[in-house]
């Protein structure tokens, strides 16, 4: 996946979203991490996130069916679009494509 998204210029994120429907959400594999991190992969991990939505007793799967809630997803753009935001990623796109600002 790296290679062809190379090959179109274009960046490859990966976003860990670890098993959410148990008590204790695990961390991403260190094995997993340094992989995508030598690859030169950005990565969104929502490990902490979960950890954090849990404390604060928000729902992340919903309830007989393992998918993951409004809640969830949203916290996952917000994670991804803060990634987006802090690489800068938005404005070179627009750049590269031509687009307005």
């Amino acid at each position: 996946m790296k290679q062809t998204a190379d090959s179109i210029h274009a960046t490859l994120i990966v976003v860990w979203i670890p098993v959410y429907f148990y008590p204790q959400i695990n961390d991403l594999p260190p094995r997993l991490a340094a992989v995508i991190k030598d690859a030169g992969i950005l990565l969104v991990d929502m490990t902490s996130r979960f950890r954090e939505m849990q404390r604060e007793r928000t729902v992340i799967a919903i309830p007989g069916n393992g998918h993951m809630t409004v809640a969830a997803h949203q916290a996952v753009a917000a994670a991804a679009a803060s990634l987006l935001k802090e690489q800068k990623l938005l404005e070179k796109h627009a750049s590269s494509s031509g687009s307005p600002g």
